[in-house]
């Protein structure tokens, strides 16, 4: 391999695995729980939000009100996912209640959380099939309702709208998700877990103590995995698999950029590695410098740093 050759990493920082929390239904009193455990261990997650689970007043340990669930993700790094209107069986409708259900919910809970993009959809029971995908694919980019199971790290297009998860039930011990955790990183995957509540709050609500060993062990972890919400796994998979790379290398000098056919709103930094001849080196992106990282691998010494596709404009010295 020659000096400058540029590679986009297919997990943020080069990680070896994705792990992303959603948690379902708009159950308030348990997103207090999970936001705060999550944020001590510096982790966070997505709230899949059901609209009409939530109050315009009067809230309760299970449906907050608006302004109670929009100053709990303005205070932590948590995004929101669309978890439908009413929480139907969305195979069961008609193409109007499907409308109704699907895109004009995620239009309230664009109005409603300013800032969020919501890009990704969380059926109700899982459930859809080819109709209320192709209705979901018209302003969103992923959905979760598959199978139990773990995702590849570069889902094929017919995967988007299906992605698999791993439940987290009644039931479910923290060795078992141990397991779980050390699967994905063995092999290189895309584990989504699927929470409800905690503590009898909640369908199939699991004891604050599983959660707490769970996510101690996934924070242990935090050099081998990503842990990503659902919108940014979602935008950074889908940018590594739509954005090619703008090569020049000159004499002492690699200029690089990234080009894709993606929507504006696609604008989370990918992780590139050029390989560089020595660790005295400088990067600037549209002629600022930017922080990056030097790595040696076997006989080769890499520069890792951050891009935005379509926006940044990189140059290596060395």
């Amino acid at each position: 391999m020659e000096i400058g050759n540029t590679f986009i990493c297919s997990i943020k920082d080069d990680k070896k695995a994705i792990i992303t929390f959603t948690f379902d239904d708009a159950l308030y009193k348990p997103a207090i729980f999970f936001s705060s455990e999550l944020s001590k261990r510096g982790l966070k997650g997505t709230f899949a939000i059901t609209t009409n689970f939530v109050r315009d007043s009067n809230g309760n340990d299970v449906n907050g009100t608006w302004e109670q669930w929009i100053n709990l993700i303005n205070a932590s790094k948590f995004d929101v996912a669309n978890h439908s209107k009413s929480h139907l069986d969305l195979t069961k409708l008609t193409p109007e209640e499907l409308e109704e259900e699907i895109n004009h919910a995620r239009k309230i809970l664009i109005s409603k959380f300013k800032g969020q993009k919501v890009l990704c959809m969380v059926n109700p029971f899982n459930a859809t099939n080819d109709v209320v995908d192709k209705k979901i694919s018209e302003f969103h980019y992923a959905a979760r309702n598959g199978i139990e199971g773990y995702n590849s790290i570069s889902p094929p297009d017919k995967e988007w709208l299906r992605l698999n998860y791993k439940g987290i039930y009644h039931d479910t011990s923290a060795t078992e998700m141990k397991k779980w955790i050390d699967e994905s990183i063995k092999n290189n995957l895309w584990l989504i877990e699927m929470i409800h509540g905690v503590n009898g709050i909640g369908w199939e609500a699991a004891p604050d103590n599983v959660f707490r060993d769970h996510f101690d062990y996934v924070s242990s972890k935090k050099e081998e995995i990503w842990n990503a919400t659902f919108e940014e796994a979602t935008m950074y998979i889908r940018e590594v698999q739509s954005t090619s790379i703008n090569l020049k290398i000159e004499d002492r000098k690699v200029n690089v950029k990234l080009k894709n056919n993606l929507q504006p709103y696609f604008d989370y930094p990918l992780t590139l590695k050029t390989i560089v001849p020595n660790e005295d080196i400088k990067l600037t992106s549209n002629g600022r410098y930017i922080p990056f990282n030097i790595k040696r691998e076997e006989n080769r010494i890499f520069v890792y740093y951050e891009a935005i596709p379509k926006r940044d404009d990189i140059s290596i010295l060395f």
